[in-house]
């Protein structure tokens, strides 16, 4: 992202001279920029300790390193850094960088090989205090009266629609006449038909929230189902025809576009002619009054825009923030409540797929910002009426394996995603690019219209080489393609004459491609919401022009060394894939995959017990030991926190809840606002102890604005720890504990008369012996009789419903809990008939050897520890050792 040149350029000749002679290069009598050119060049073409080139990288952080403190702060001050979503420029912070953290974040950003991995940098813990974001946008000449001095992103964009050049010429038009009796642009027809019947539900409920007293609400729709046309419709029909201003808020130019041509589109259903009018940067401004303004949020976000917006039109009765999941970032929310300072008694509509998810971490601030969701609709029913198309997953293994280096496990911290390097080294493995291109061709009739996103450039045109090589034809495009040539390729692409499009980077967002049958994804990816935007590109369903299923084929690789790998794999079975596609619970979605020929994934069936158990077993001995820890079968993603640091309460989310949890925890939410929410929860889908989920529930009730979502990626030791203690904070919530703890526990228990101690799942349970002999009752009198001795789980799992419902018939069972009903049947199932048997008390008081139980205290910490330590005492050793001081003594000594 910084090039020697760049930073060489705004010093004096006299000061680069002096630097070339630090590197023992000759200075000569050169020009600036000759010798610009010859330290460049130098330092390129040298050599580390082991051979290998430094190249321009190498040589960009070489410049850095030599830079002083105040030349390192001049350039973080006077440069703009372009990502692929966003433009950074330094806050105030900046200024309280001491002379090696500057060195060190140029250093960084010199070595930023992709736009998005400048995304990654400007926004990891490290250094976003640096940064203010604003989006990627033509820089406002009119504003500034010149453009930035960053790198140039000239033929770079990464929405090729985006290039003004290449739009239409109505597009650079800055007011429209619209409505019933006006003529549309050339080129444009109405919207014909009327709206679908999900669309329709929404305008009406978005009607009736205009009706009432609420000044805020978010319409949530899945990408492709028409937010943009129902919201449109909406402020046609109802602001319009009270004689309201709309001003209709976009973060990106295209997205501006889109607005101005739905409002276009639809304008015969305005009750009046009115007027359209643009806001955008340079001198894309309508200065005259409109009833509809759709305004650029970059460029309205810069100071002084909102006065002179309101200047013009002086108010509007209604704002619309398009993608409004984006509106937690600093910018934004300064925009909003300047909009809010200068305008009185407007409402404030969001608009977005899925603002519960994609605003992971920041979802309390979201509905501060816009309060409830207004109406939302789930994905599955419009994928079964075709407006949407349903997703195929095919998740690949590669059975390639990569070691993170520990260079490359500290960035993994640090950034929060995997380091360029390691993408660059997956990339580049031969292997993994031959079963990826074999994937292709082998299947290239069933696959259709493919479109393949690659790592890197190189990893693109080696892919476009070797399919060429197997016959079939493709093509490759990046961010350095001229801008012709990007057009003709995609209108091949479009005609169906080119079969396979591999791009990198160009089509995650906002990018109309109708009619693509298969979405490839050979980028390596740990991101929900990257996976998200690149599988978007084929979802349109046949209602709207596009397939009635797409196929989704995800390559996931082994990688060893980072913390997240050994929690979790990402996107490695169908139903994780789904579950972070389509933010619905994935059991019925899995199921119509299922019946219409897909591959399904696997189910993780282990007992919430256990794997709460092992889940906090192993987040003690990663936080205390590290890499080493294999944890890789916990499958945990992330999880939910609420409340303050001395009673923080946590929800785990495990790949297969992913969705149930977010489901879950915005119900919650939602009800907490609106002072709803009830004591009674339904839990069901959440493989978590329930006494786990209401404690978490019960911290959301005290602090609502304290929720918010961490992913694992990135997670470090001290996550890990208070992860474990908010699981189990006081030994209560959801107790789980070792075998040998639990044995410990029931040797020392008063309430053994009235329990059995059963071996169930891998592990010891306690249960009341009344539940106990109800279920083997009714498990002899009548379950072996009906399912047999060797039913599957699911006979079992109605039969135990149809005995609790029958409550007149079974008062016995009355009070039995259903989960333990299920698993002594299923235990008894699994053992010819029998049921489990409890443990004898003298079979339990062996003792245990005394490196166990170091093992199971090395898992603790703390008042844990330090009562496990009494119990396990008192249990098992206080015959056989003095006193307490001994046996620790002896626990020490081994």
């Amino acid at each position: 992202m910084l090039t020697s040149k760049q930073l060489l350029q705004p010093l004096s000749k006299a000061r680069i001279a002096q630097l070339a002679v630090r590197f023992d290069i000759d200075p000569g009598n050169l020009s600036k920029k000759e010798l610009i050119t010859r330290i460049s060049l130098s330092l390129a073409n040298r050599s580390d300790d082991e051979g290998i080139a430094f190249g321009r990288t190498g040589a960009a952080k070489l410049i850095c390193a030599a830079l002083t403190r105040a030349e390192a702060l001049d350039l973080l001050r006077s440069t703009d850094f372009y990502g692929e979503e966003w433009i950074y420029s330094s806050s105030g912070a900046v200024h309280s960088l001491s002379a090696d953290l500057a060195r060190e974040l140029l250093m960084e950003i010199a070595g930023a090989e992709e736009q998005s991995d400048l995304d990654v940098l400007c926004r990891s813990k490290q250094w976003r205090k640096y940064f203010e974001e604003s989006e990627y946008e033509d820089p406002d000449e009119n504003d500034t009266g010149q453009t930035s001095g960053g790198d140039d992103p000239q033929g770079c964009e990464l929405e090729f629609e985006e290039d003004i050049e290449s739009e239409p010429e109505w597009l650079h038009a800055l007011s429209f006449e619209a409505g019933p009796d006006r003529e549309l642009p050339d080129g444009m027809t109405r919207t014909s038909g009327s709206l679908f019947e999900h669309q329709r539900r929404s305008v009406d409920a978005l009607v009736e929230w205009w009706q009432s007293a609420n000044d805020k609400g978010v319409l949530c729709l899945p990408t492709g189902a028409g937010k943009t046309r129902t919201a449109v419709h909406f402020a046609l029909e109802s602001v319009l025809a009270e004689g309201g201003r709309v001003l209709w808020l976009a973060h990106r130019h295209e997205l501006v576009n889109q607005a101005v041509a739905a409002f276009l589109q639809n304008g015969h259903v305005a009750p009046t002619n009115f007027r359209i009018g643009r806001f955008e940067a340079g001198q894309r401004k309508f200065e005259e009054p409109a009833e509809v303004v759709v305004a650029s949020i970059p460029t309205l976000a810069r100071e002084g825009n909102v006065d002179k917006l309101i200047a013009i039109h002086e108010s509007f009765a209604l704002i619309i923030v398009d993608e409004c999941h984006h509106a937690v970032a600093r910018s934004w929310k300064q925009l909003l409540q300047n909009l809010g300072r200068v305008i009185d008694g407007e409402k404030l509509l969001g608009l977005s797929a899925t603002p519960t998810r994609t605003a992971e971490g920041e979802v309390g601030q979201l509905w501060k910002m816009f309060g409830d969701i207004i109406h939302e609709e789930p994905l599955l029913p419009l994928m079964e009426r075709g407006i949407l198309a349903h997703p195929r997953v095919v998740t690949v293994p590669t059975n390639e394996t990569f070691e993170a280096s520990s260079e490359e496990q500290r960035l993994f911290a640090k950034f929060k995603d995997l380091p360029p390097s390691l993408v660059k080294r997956i990339a580049e493995d031969e292997t993994r690019n031959a079963l990826i291109v074999s994937k292709v061709v082998k299947d290239a009739a069933k696959w259709g219209q493919t479109l393949i996103f690659a790592a890197t450039i190189n990893h693109a045109r080696e892919l476009v080489e070797r399919i060429r090589d197997a016959g079939l034809e493709a093509e490759s495009l990046d961010c350095s393609a001229p801008r012709e040539e990007r057009l003709a390729v995609v209108e091949r692409f479009k005609a169906r004459s080119l079969p396979v499009l591999v791009n990198v980077g160009l089509f995650t967002e906002g990018t109309d491609l109708p009619g693509v049958q298969t979405v490839f994804l050979a980028r390596p990816t740990m991101s929900r919401i990257l996976f998200q935007q690149m599988v978007g590109r084929g979802l349109r369903g046949p209602a709207l022009g596009g397939t009635a299923h797409c196929n989704v084929v995800a390559f996931y690789d082994n990688v060893r060394g980072l913390v997240q790998d050994q929690l979790t794999s990402s996107f490695n079975s169908e139903r994780s894939a789904l579950a972070a596609l389509t933010g619905e619970g994935t059991d019925e979605l899995v199921e119509s995959v299922d019946e219409k020929g897909g591959e399904s994934g696997t189910v993780d069936e282990r007992p919430t017990e256990q794997r709460m158990q092992e889940l906090i077993a192993a987040l003690r001995a990663l936080a205390s030991r590290g890499s080493d820890v294999d944890a890789s079968a916990l499958r945990l993603v992330g999880w939910w926190q609420a409340g303050d640091a001395s009673a923080l309460r946590a929800l785990p989310v495990f790949e297969d809840d992913l969705e149930n949890c977010g489901a879950f925890v915005a119900r919650v939410l939602h009800e907490s606002h609106a002072n709803t929410l009830s004591e009674e929860l339904e839990v069901d889908g959440i493989s978590v102890p329930e006494a786990v989920v209401r404690a978490f529930v019960a911290a959301v009730r005290e602090a609502p604005r304290t929720t918010q979502y961490f992913s694992v990626i990135g997670a470090d030791k001290g996550d890990l720890r208070r992860l474990a203690d908010a699981v189990e904070p006081d030994g209560s919530a959801g107790k789980v504990e070792s075998p040998l703890l639990a044995r410990a526990r029931w040797l020392n228990s008063p309430e053994r008369a009235s329990k059995v101690l059963l071996p169930l799942h891998g592990q010891s349970v306690d249960v009341s012996r009344r539940d106990y002999e109800a279920v083997g009752a009714i498990w002899r009198q009548m379950g072996m009789m009906l399912l047999g001795s060797s039913p599957d789980e699911q006979a079992i799992t109605r039969f135990v419903a149809g005995v609790l419902a029958a409550k007149d018939r079974f008062p016995e069972m009355t009070d039995v809990p259903h989960s333990l009903a299920e698993s002594l049947m299923q235990a008894a199932a699994a053992n010819g008939g029998n049921m489990p048997q409890p443990v004898a008390d003298d079979e339990l008081a062996a003792l245990p050897p005394l490196a166990e139980v170091r093992k199971e205290l090395a898992t603790l910490r703390g008042e844990h520890r330090a009562q496990a330590l009494r119990e396990y005492h008192q249990a098992f050793f206080k015959t056989q050792q003095p006193d307490y001081a001994d046996f620790v003594t002896s626990l020490i000594c081994g």
